[in-house]
């Protein structure tokens, strides 16, 4: 391990009962960055943040914060979260309604002295945006302004990593996105190390140095944004972070034959049948199709307007003649219902993965 690591889990597991909620989790949390733990409802990863936090009784591996064992089980190592130095934001903010705002934050700050602690809530107040409200009670705040106390309340304390818990999932979208701006944008300026769960997978691209992507309890795959959703490893991880067009394929030759061309792949066993994928924004629609015209050749079934773009429906037949229906994300025009057009993706565009 080394000695910039804010917040290390190694080999976590957790049973309710008979239910393996968490399956062999380990993952890293560096000084300064932010690390979206993210995933389906249920996965297991709220569980996940709460035995980092000591907030779960550890059943089996290690928790480490800035170098130091705080929970592991084997050598009867528990310390509990009160003393674990970290910083928690959840989603139902969590604020005591018979303090004052400026009482919240300095909840932490016990230990201060009153004059240090004033200065310390009122600087974390300012930070964001607060500090006029701090006389005021969390009853008469919006949403949002309720949030940013919290997430002061955690930071006040100056933690060795904050960890929240789908801290804007209460909010409308409009507010959502405001404060998850003004968030990420405290947390860089404050080089804090942040461990942010979430199940929605644009806030993990957007928030995110590195994602840990959970299934089933366990990890799937991690690294940085982009290689998640541009190099995912299996159709579940490609399908999480945007829709995705799936048509089957069969290989042959040292390519693989499918409704939208013969694509190489010299890595695979003659007769494997895979699953090609492709995001709607990869794809373009040519008109009008003429006998030369490369592309697959489709029907449009139907169009959507959405604002800052079209979503049109096309219908293709797939290798075993079957009809299979496929989405194109298009900013120009669209072609109208029943019209013959050409559906062509870029051979980078392709995500090939076995079929399970």
């Amino acid at each position: 391990m080394q000695p910039h690591d804010a917040l290390v889990l190694q080999d976590l597991y957790h049973d309710y009962d008979r239910l393996r909620a968490v399956d062999g989790v380990s993952l890293s949390v560096k000084a300064g960055e932010v690390v979206c733990l993210v995933g389906p409802s249920g996965c297991g990863k709220s569980t996940v943040l709460r035995l980092a936090a000591g907030l779960e009784t550890l059943q089996s591996g290690r928790v480490a914060m800035r170098g130091e064992t705080v929970g592991d089980p084997g050598k009867r190592i528990a310390v509990p979260p009160e003393r674990r130095h970290v910083g928690l934001v959840f989603q139902d903010f969590a604020l005591f309604p018979h303090l004052t705002v400026g009482g919240n934050v300095s909840f932490g700050l016990s230990q201060m002295p009153a004059a240090a602690r004033d200065k310390r809530v009122r600087e974390v107040l300012r930070q964001v945006e607060m500090e006029s409200y701090v006389d005021a009670y969390p009853h008469a705040l919006s949403g949002g302004q309720q949030q940013r106390v919290a997430l002061a309340r955690a930071l006040a304390p100056e933690p060795s990593v904050l960890l929240l818990d789908e801290p804007f999932s209460g909010l409308d979208e409009r507010l959502r996105e405001q404060v998850r701006d003004d968030t990420l944008r405290l947390l860089r300026r404050n080089g804090t190390a942040a461990l942010l769960v979430t199940h929605d997978p644009e806030e993990a691209l957007f928030m995110a140095d590195r994602i840990y992507l959970m299934r089933g309890g366990r990890i799937v795959q991690s690294g940085p944004p982009q290689d998640l959703y541009y190099r995912p490893v299996d159709l579940f991880v490609a399908s999480f972070f945007s829709r995705v067009n799936e048509v089957g394929g069969i290989v042959r030759d040292g390519h693989v034959v499918s409704p939208i061309g013969r694509l190489s792949t010299p890595d695979r066993q003659e007769g494997t049948r895979v699953v090609v994928a492709f995001r709607p924004e990869a794809a373009s629609l040519s008109q009008p199709v003429g006998a030369d015209a490369d592309g697959l050749n489709v029907e449009v079934q139907d169009t959507h307007f959405l604002g800052t773009g079209w979503i049109v429906h096309v219908l293709a037949r797939d290798v075993e003649d079957r009809v299979v229906k496929l989405s194109v994300r298009l900013h120009g025009r669209p072609p109208k219902a029943g019209e013959k057009v050409a559906l062509k993706v870029p051979p980078d565009a392709i995500l090939m993965f076995s079929e399970t």
